[in-house]
């Protein structure tokens, strides 16, 4: 991978969110199933948000039995309290309904007492009087206690006890739903997320897929299998990890804020008393890490690059014996990263332990808060409980924002990159009126073809002012030095490329009124560097056409004499390949290539150096498979050997891209010119 391309996303120290923006639109096809894991999410939060709320009714009216308020009711009732006399009775004051007046029942010496409304009674104050009344000393006056009735004490203590297991028995029932709900959640997030990332992957490849040769030439291929592999995962991570994850954590913020407000305004400040300072040290970050991003991608480009180059030159730097000196070159460029790299987990490290301060301290300046008012029963301590419970679940989805920062930087800079490779279209391409090449009766013909692969202002042509002639049923032979535009030629057949100037015709009509596709279907190529994809040999040699059966494929081994290599394969014609074929020799890749060629019974079939580099014999085979080949196919053959060359109904010479002598063999030696030296010389490239 080059710098260059890991730069191109990475033009300011400010975060881009265009691509961002154009990811969304990637997601209208999934905006219903969105819908349902944001009503999951919210189904979720809310039993979140419910949890402390039952600790704190739990502690503040159940559990706590010294001191407590009770609720008294006139005409009112539900399951939460009991009836005494004419009036309902509940500790459970957190209501939903509010109480006609609220008593104090303060336990002392195993006994109870009302305490009337306003009376701020210190239970070390109480005092018993000569006739064993007990009472209190309040600006000089002495204040009675009332004896709470014994069987109303014990009927509430009854009903408290029963209403902790209703709130153990809807607490365990909200951790199922819980459980269910959010893992429902999870399974429609990841499919959300995997359908994205299947629907991208489909998306470059088929793009990649119907590209012109001239752009792989430009884009290596790790940098296009990077962009297929890696940027679609990095796309993923930002959806599963950063969107969805963000939006829960917004509505559970959303949430928290809210519920801490309706309960206790003064606390819900108290608790977020920390929030500007949090804001101000996430603003600094954000600066800093962009700018460090920046530096850590072009540093990581280098070494990219440097590694790919040094691994690719690794037998010049082992001839020359400069291992160390190049380890050397390496290191530094290396530690221009690490050093980078450190001052990135420096900064992250800061921001995370500065957030597990805030998380850590709020409870405490909660309770520093909170002590004097429950003290004087301001406050009750369940509510303290609860908001120590939601300052966490606040302050903790905000810790992982350097996280999900960086996933969301490397999530855009990936979106840029495809965009790039989208943004690229093909160029050769069928035109509105193009129709099917049936056949090819006539042959190919090529007029005054010039043709560049730079197509700039100053390019310099491979072929120019070709003039050429391919009958049809006839063997015809193109023979030059190396460069002199052979396999450019044949590339144009093929119409891999398209020319600048003049025309090439087939069957006397322009190539551009035919479908690309079905040029490509008439025509099979035979090239020197065989590839053999890691699949049966079946598929290999049908190359996944459906309409190429078993026997057609049998057929079509036995004509180019592979059968036999075949059959010596464990499994035959279902043998998978290993990579590329290596298990095979280069002649008997060849033959498989060859059988590939000849199996969709082509109208031209063209041999580009097919027998240079392999072995006598093999070339003995295809030579036998040629010269029945071509009683029914017209041939075009580039090759060094002069055997199939000499044989040809007409050979074309090139010289540095224009044809210099054309005719059949005894006509070119008669000639004495280039291909005469050629032939003395016993090569032809």
């Amino acid at each position: 991978m080059s710098s260059n391309d890991n730069l191109k996303d990475i033009k300011a120290d400010k975060l881009n969110l265009k691509p961002f923006r154009i990811f969304l639109s990637y997601l209208k096809p999934h905006t219903f199933k969105i819908f349902i894991s944001i009503l999951l999410i919210g189904i979720v939060t809310f039993i979140q948000i419910l949890s402390p709320i039952m600790v704190m009714i739990s502690v503040d009216d159940i559990i706590k039995n010294d001191d407590v308020s009770i609720g008294i009711y006139e005409n009112y009732s539900d399951i939460t309290g009991i009836k005494y006399g004419d009036k309902f009775y509940s500790t459970v004051t957190h209501n939903y309904k509010k109480p006609n007046s609220i008593a104090r029942m303060v336990k002392y010496d195993d006994k109870y007492f009302f305490v009337q409304k306003g009376v701020m009674l210190d239970k070390s104050s109480i005092r018993i009087s000569t006739d064993g009344k007990y009472y209190v000393k309040i600006n000089g006056k002495h204040i009675f206690l009332n004896d709470a009735d014994e069987n109303f004490v014990n009927a509430l203590r009854d009903k408290n006890r029963k209403n902790l297991y209703y709130i153990m028995i809807g607490f365990g029932i909200l951790l199922i739903f819980y459980f269910i709900f959010g893992y429902l959640n999870t399974v429609v997030r990841n499919k959300i997320g995997q359908e994205i990332v299947y629907g991208l992957r489909m998306k470059v490849f088929n793009h990649l897929l119907f590209m012109n040769m001239g752009y792989f030439e430009k884009n290596p291929t790790g940098r296009l299998v990077t962009r297929t592999t890696n940027d679609i995962k990095n796309i993923h991570l930002m959806f599963t990890g950063v969107i969805m994850n963000s939006i829960k954590d917004l509505v559970l913020v959303s949430a928290i804020v809210v519920t801490m407000f309706n309960i206790d305004f003064k606390l819900t400040i108290v608790t977020l008393s920390l929030l500007p300072l949090y804001i101000i040290l996430l603003l600094f970050y954000k600066t800093k890490a962009i700018k460090l991003q920046r530096k850590l991608k072009i540093k990581i480009a280098n070494i990219n690059s440097k590694l790919s180059e040094y691994i690719t030159g690794i037998k010049q730097i082992q001839i020359f014996t400069v291992e160390k000196e190049y380890l050397d070159e390496f290191d530094e460029i290396n530690r221009k990263y690490k050093n980078v790299r450190q001052k990135e987990v420096k900064l992250d490290s800061f921001f995370i332990a500065f957030l597990g301060f805030i998380l850590n301290v709020t409870p405490i300046i909660i309770l520093y808060y909170a002590y004097n008012k429950v003290y004087d029963r301001v406050l009750e301590l369940g509510v303290v409980l609860a908001f120590i419970r939601y300052s966490n679940d606040f302050y903790r989805p905000l810790t992982q924002f350097a996280e999900r920062f960086q996933i969301l930087q490397s999530a855009m800079a990936s979106i840029e990159r495809l965009l790039i490779i989208f943004d690229a279209k093909p160029t050769i391409v069928d035109t509105k009126k193009a129709v099917d090449l049936e056949a090819i009766k006539s042959g190919i013909s090529f007029k005054n073809v010039y043709f560049s692969y730079l197509k700039t202002d100053s390019k310099k042509y491979v072929l120019e002012n070709i003039n050429l002639n391919i009958k049809s049923g006839e063997t015809t032979a193109l023979v030059g030095h190396t460069g002199s535009g052979k396999t450019t030629i044949v590339n144009l057949i093929n119409r891999l490329y398209d020319i600048d100037e003049g025309s090439i015709l087939i069957d006397n009509n322009s190539i551009k009124s035919y479908k690309v596709a079905s040029i490509r279907k008439k025509i099979s190529v035979v090239l020197q560097d065989t590839f053999l994809f890691s699949d049966s040999v079946f598929e290999n040699i049908r190359m996944y056409n459906k309409n190429i059966s078993l026997d057609d494929v049998k057929r079509a081994a036995k004509i180019v004499n592979a059968d036999k290599v075949i059959e010596n394969l464990d499994g035959g014609y279902d043998y998978v390949f290993k990579e590329n074929g290596r298990e095979l020799s280069e002649g008997e890749r060849q033959l498989i290539s060859f059988a590939r060629a000849v199996v969709v019974n082509p109208n031209i079939l063209i041999l580009d150096e097919a027998t240079s580099s392999i072995d006598s014999k093999t070339e003995k085979l295809i030579q036998s498979a040629i010269e029945t080949i071509k009683q029914s196919t017209t041939l075009i053959v580039i090759a060094h050997r002069l055997s199939t060359v000499k044989n040809a109904d007409k050979i074309v010479v090139l010289n540095d891209g224009k044809i210099v002598e054309q005719g059949n063999h005894n006509e070119l030696i008669s000639l004495d010119g280039l291909y005469s030296k050629l032939y003395n010389l016993d090569f032809i490239g």
